[in-house]
């Protein structure tokens, strides 16, 4: 099987909520990502099935996981995770919380050539921060489940947390980065 340049998840609605713009942006760009030979993930919101995903995970398949998640405040609209923490983390809808090995790391670092996109030209434009707290739930510890898994295989990981509104420009944001990665548009075969 051919190496695979990119793989980026995103997740479906949890709770009450009635979407999640990171399900949509995936969906709407597959498409392209397909031309691009980018292989999407979306994973439901229960730690059970990030432990499947992660479990499944082929890194040899990917040199770069980007993992996408909403988040509640709207200013920056787009955020930069820094690190992955093995914290206390709350329970998912189905009442169960993650268990760690005690002598697991207490965090990871993301790529740093991954994070530093966020100052490329092809970015200027969006309002974009940095943050060091990914939240106790499913984003902090998808990330750090797959930085555990990848960072010792010598992959990249990032993870960006996104508002849930302005779909269309959470799909330019996500084309640009793509851009910015120099992962390249292809055209649409001609039929």
């Amino acid at each position: 099987m051919p190496q695979k340049p990119l793989l980026i998840t995103g997740f479906k609605p949890w709770g009450d909520r009635s979407s999640n713009i990171t399900q949509q942006v995936l969906e709407d760009l597959r498409p392209e990502l397909k031309r691009r030979g980018i292989e999407i993930a979306v994973l439901d919101v229960l730690y059970d099935a990030v432990d499947d995903f992660i479990a499944s995970l082929k890194t040899r398949d990917y040199f770069n996981v980007i993992s996408l998640g909403i988040m509640r405040q709207s200013a920056p609209p787009i955020r930069f995770e820094t690190i992955g923490r093995k914290t206390a983390f709350k329970s998912d809808d189905n009442g169960k919380c993650p268990v760690f090995n005690a002598a697991a790391a207490a965090h990871y670092s993301g790529a740093p050539s991954l994070l530093a996109l966020r100052d490329h030209e092809k970015l200027r434009g969006y309002d974009v921060g940095l943050s060091d707290q990914a939240g106790s739930y499913l984003c902090e510890y998808l990330y750090y489940r797959t930085l555990e898994n990848v960072t010792p295989k010598g992959n990249a990981a990032v993870f960006i947390h996104m508002s849930n509104d302005d779909l269309s420009g959470k799909k330019q944001f996500l084309l640009d980065y793509l851009d910015a990665l120099d992962i390249p548009r292809q055209e649409a075969p001609q039929l």
